[in-house]
């Protein structure tokens, strides 16, 4: 399932552990890469999310943790 770059928002979901109303969330305030595939019909289409893009989006939001300083401050 990870193999394909274009997931759709249940796909995206189940990967990335996020509800699907968020992911339709965060794509309607763009936030994540996506794009909207039209529909014969004249409705709004269905989404699909870029796995590519959202994984080196996350990549450089990435936040390293640091060693918290030591609390025992009491001279030996």
């Amino acid at each position: 399932m990870t193999e394909r770059r274009w997931l759709t928002v249940r796909e995206t979901g189940e990967l990335y552990g996020l509800h699907p109303k968020t992911v339709f969330l965060l794509c309607s305030q763009r936030k994540i890469p996506h794009t909207r595939i039209p529909s014969a019909r004249g409705g709004r289409g269905q989404v699909r999310v870029d796995r590519v893009a959202f994984d080196k989006l996350l990549s450089e939001r990435e936040v390293l943790v640091e060693a918290p300083p030591e609390l025992d401050r009491r001279k030996r």
